[in-house]
């Protein structure tokens, strides 16, 4: 940018998900993990869900991470000024090894690098949400259910948020993305399988046509009644 500061900018790839729900999610949930968890993420600077926009594609636009790469620095010294001091013969295998060679940092630093790394996944695993689902926020998704966590969060940052509907490709994949599907937030963990169950028979029922298989298999279904039937079955 013209003032120097640098900044990624990130546009989804197709298969990512959803339209609108992937990128919307996407932000919210990062946003909770810097300003909730207080988990060092870059910041979001802007970001666009709809794809009908001047750009044209949804986008997100954050910061630039501060720091360097692992394999950037050696013992006392940066990586590059210690390869310099290698004879010329070794330089392309080392470069290649030494690049990111966990074993020439010294153990100290190490050590701060591991605890760091723990830190962050003891506050992530530690975060409990009582319902299955993305998170958003409130007013990307008004009809979205209260995102409640075991033990309670209380920050009053937690009421920007909400919790709605999975993003899962498979519950978005080609003709389901037009479909009215039970896609969450789920109240529990049968719940949840029970709609994943009741999402393929709607779909089935609407799409699938049996086809003339002269090798049929005597072990899978393969047609809409043999899959109905393995999903009654199921649930």
């Amino acid at each position: 940018m013209d003032n120097d500061v640098e900044i990624f900018a990130k546009l989804p790839n197709p298969c990512a998900g959803p339209l609108f729900y992937t990128t919307a999610s996407e932000v919210a949930t990062r946003t909770f993990v810097r300003d909730v968890l207080n988990i060092p993420a870059p910041r979001i600077i802007a970001w666009s869900a709809d794809r009908n926009n001047p750009v044209g594609a949804e986008y997100i636009l954050e910061e630039k991470a501060p720091g360097k790469p692992l394999g950037s620095r050696g013992p006392n010294k940066p990586i590059t000024d210690w390869l310099t001091d290698q004879p010329a013969d070794l330089l392309g295998p080392l470069l290649g090894r030494l690049w990111q060679d966990w074993d020439i940092w010294p153990m100290k630093d190490r050590i701060t690098m591991i605890e760091q790394i723990v830190e962050i996944q003891r506050k992530l695993a530690s975060t409990k949400f009582v319902k299955s689902g993305c998170i958003y926020f409130r007013e990307d998704v008004p009809n979205g259910t209260a995102l409640v966590t075991n033990p309670p969060l209380r920050p009053p940052i937690l009421e920007r948020f909400t919790l709605g509907p999975l993003v899962e490709k498979e519950l978005w994949r080609d003709e389901k993305a037009s479909m009215d599907m039970n896609r969450g937030p789920y109240e529990s963990p049968q719940e949840l399988v029970e709609a994943l169950a009741e999402n393929e028979k709607k779909f089935i029922k609407a799409y699938a046509h049996p086809r003339m298989n002269y090798a049929r298999s005597l072990t899978k279904p393969e047609s809409p009644d043999d899959m109905l039937d393995l999903l009654d079955r199921y649930l």
